[in-house]
């Protein structure tokens, strides 16, 4: 036991941070709560019900916090300290049978878990409307669990302390003929104690003890308070978050399916002999995965495991909490608890952590005893759009806690993100691009780690990524304007990396499998360049990269000859300063790639059009308004194999786009957003696949919505959350 107790130490004493801050959030809810000690919803029911100790249960629904409670029997209750209302569930027939069932300790002190009903869908039930499941009496007022939750199976379990004062005086944990100290396993949909109106529940015919020494209605045994289990369907797996007495904090994970097991109090506390300092056997007993100290923590308060469809990369993760260091924790289990990880830095601390919940959706959310509910939410760090399943539409990749996730499905609405990775990067990660490098038809995603000069492809199988090394840099450091792009013409992208200590051009060719990197120009001039974009400007079937010079107003191609970059004068500009919003895109259809600018001075557009060996510049639109436009888009927005020019003008939240006649742009307002600000991300794609270019946008609320071409406008409807 010593072996195992310093080893899991050492691996808690290393909880490394999820990622960076920023990533995720806790979301403060709707409603000021009195003392709220849990939160949950019922099975096909977007609403959310918080539990207050006090008797009350408020509902918040569709963002908003109700005015009237759901139900209050406070008159019914002995609240304060551990005392209360202690839980909530909902029969997973609640749709049609109104059922539900609360744990609290009645005017006696005695834990009681009524069944009240309520009509499916309204927001109160009659507390009048009740019948006692069970009743446990408690000789002390604290230790009372309270915990209720149904599993896989139907059953109703119930979580039971040991009955209170301290150290279990009376030695209720390694007394199996009482309930105290106990997960209790019920049948509620029977009677099989007619006539006793404190037990209208039978005992189910698998549980351990039944035929045998034991209380017929224990599951577990041998626990102090537990402050919230949880039965995880998918893995088939129970989580266990058992309150200490003077020393540790535990996590017992074991099979939802087996019962009868002995988890140790108070022979043990955590994985050592209580008292401390004794000798004892642990013949017999389940021990902790998860235990810390009283020196990081004081009372554990379990949590979920993840399965909500925002945050797929989270998907498995076990949460818990401390209630007064008000800490929040996770891990994963896979026959043993591993990737550790704090989230203080990132989520901040929340401050009495009471409870743990879920949603419908299996989102997460936060309980503070001080009268606050947040939901865990999350944000992308990197956003890229490709067709990463090599379907006719554009798919949206983002990055979070260092796993790239893919939206949506091939789909005119869109669908829920998925995590294509797997496992995270870390951090540290730069240049991250979204190019076909195997020339399969399918986009990739390219990442440099500075730190070793790295170069990895996350591959596309088309559900997901296959991430492996493919260039190795002597110099890992100063590489600046790293682009995607094919410069050699072989259908497979490649990289081009700008050395600004000596002006040098490196590229990095794809042989669909790695990278060979060689240097393919020198520049004369090595600093001082702007706006360096790629672009196939002589029409040849390679990529060249387009520059910038605003001291004199020149454009320079470096064009591939697919083995190396000529580098040559291809315009001179007689205004040599203002240009802003510079992009590439073929404006007049002839396959040579053209570049745009604008000149916010006068509000017009100019197009340098490509001859093949030069740039023709000439005016093609001058707006009305010459301020505040953003978000500018290159695209084929009407079909017609010319790009065109989106833009978004927050002032008033409407697209317009300048749709290219082959000569000029005819710009025509395409979309007015219900919502004008607060969008941060916007690129555009073939999202529905009909041969128009889309705009996808992502608002700070979490949600992304696209902009669907009809041709002549955009319908903006809801892709993803």
């Amino acid at each position: 036991m010593t072996a195992f107790v310093t080893a899991l130490m050492a691996i808690l004493a290393l909880v490394p941070a999820p990622t960076n801050p920023g990533e995720y959030e806790l979301e403060r809810m709707p409603g000021s709560y009195s003392a709220p000690l849990h939160v949950t919803s019922p099975p096909g029911d977007e609403r959310l019900f918080v539990v207050e100790r006090g008797g009350r249960v408020e509902i918040i629904d569709d963002g908003v916090a109700l005015s009237t409670p759901f139900i209050n029997i406070s008159s019914m209750i002995t609240s304060g300290g551990e005392r209360g209302l202690l839980g909530m569930t909902f029969h997973p027939d609640y749709s049609s049978n109104g059922r539900f069932f609360l744990a609290y300790t009645d005017l006696g002190g005695d834990l009681i878990v009524g069944e009240f009903r309520s009509t499916p869908g309204l927001n109160t039930a009659n507390p009048a409307q009740h019948a006692k499941v069970i009743e446990i009496a408690q000789p002390f007022f604290n230790h009372n669990g309270g915990h209720v939750i149904f599993g896989p199976d139907g059953y109703l379990y119930v979580g039971v302390g040991d009955g209170g004062s301290g150290g279990d005086p009376l030695g209720h944990g390694q007394n199996r003929n009482t309930l105290l100290g106990s997960i209790l396993r019920l049948d509620i949909d029977s009677d099989g104690f007619p006539g006793n109106a404190s037990r209208t529940y039978s005992i189910p015919a698998s549980n351990p003890f039944v035929g045998s020494a034991g209380a017929d209605e224990i599951w577990h045994w041998g626990l102090r308070n537990p402050w919230r289990f949880w039965i995880d369907a998918e893995s088939e797996l129970m989580y266990v978050a058992d309150v200490g007495q003077n020393q540790r904090e535990e996590v017992t994970v074991v099979p939802s399916t087996t019962g009868g097991l002995n988890f140790g109090w108070n022979r043990l506390e955590g994985s050592r002999c209580y008292p401390s300092g004794g000798s004892c056997s642990t013949s017999g007993t389940v021990l902790p995965q998860v235990e810390y100290t009283h020196s990081v923590g004081q009372s554990i308060t379990g949590g979920p495991v993840y399965r909500g469809t925002e945050l797929p990369e989270l998907d498995g993760t076990y949460f818990y909490g401390d209630f007064p260091r008000g800490w929040i924790r996770s891990f994963e289990y896979d026959g043993q608890a591993e990737r550790h990880w704090d989230w203080d830095h990132v989520l901040g601390a929340a401050s009495l952590i009471s409870s743990f919940g879920v949603d419908v959706n299996g989102e997460m959310y936060v309980v503070g005893l001080g009268g606050s509910v947040w939901k865990l939410v999350g944000h992308s760090s990197r956003e890229l759009v490709g067709n990463f399943d090599g379907g006719s539409d554009a798919e949206i990749s983002i990055k979070r806690a260092g796993h790239w996730l893919v939206a949506p499905e091939s789909s005119p609405s869109g669908g829920a993100f998925e995590d294509w990775t797997g496992n995270s990067f870390g951090r540290g990660w730069l240049s991250e691009t979204a190019a076909d490098f195997d020339g399969d038809g399918r986009d990739d995603i390219a990442q440099f780690h500075p730190s070793n000069g790295t170069w990895w492809i996350s591959r596309s199988t088309g559900s997901d990524f296959a991430t492996t090394q493919w260039a190795n840099f002597a110099t890992n450091s100063g590489w600046a304007s790293q682009m995607a792009g094919d410069f050699n013409g072989d259908d497979r992208d490649d990289i081009a990396n700008f050395y600004p200590g000596n002006g040098t051009w490196w590229v990095s060719t794809s042989n669909g499998s790695g990278f060979k990197t060689l240097e393919w120009a020198d520049f004369s001039t090595s600093s001082g360049w702007q706006a360096r974009m790629t672009g196939d400007f002589n029409g040849d079937g390679r990529d060249d990269i387009a520059q910038f010079h605003p001291s004199n107003g020149t454009w320079w191609i470096s064009r591939s000859t697919g083995s190396g970059f000529v580098t040559e004068l291809w315009a001179d500009f007689s205004t040599s300063s203002g240009w802003i919003s510079r992009v590439t895109g073929d404006f007049n259809g002839d396959g040579r790639d053209d570049i745009a600018q604008f000149h916010p001075s006068n509000g017009t557009w100019w197009i340098s059009r490509s001859t093949g060996s030069g740039f023709v510049t000439e005016l093609w639109a001058d707006f009305t308004t010459t301020a505040g436009w953003q978000g500018r888009s290159v695209g084929d927005f009407d079909g017609d194999d010319r790009d065109d020019i989106a833009q978004f003008h927050p002032s008033n939240g409407t697209w317009w786009v300048s749709r290219s006649t082959g000569g000029g742009f005819s710009t025509a307002q395409w979309a007015d957003f219900t919502t004008a600000s607060g969008w941060t991300f916007q690129q555009p794609g073939d999202f529905d696949g009909d041969g128009r270019d889309d705009l996808i946008n992502q608002h700070a609320s979490g949600t992304w919505w696209v902009a669907r071409s009809t041709g002549s406008s955009f319908i903006t409807v809801k892709w993803a959350d």
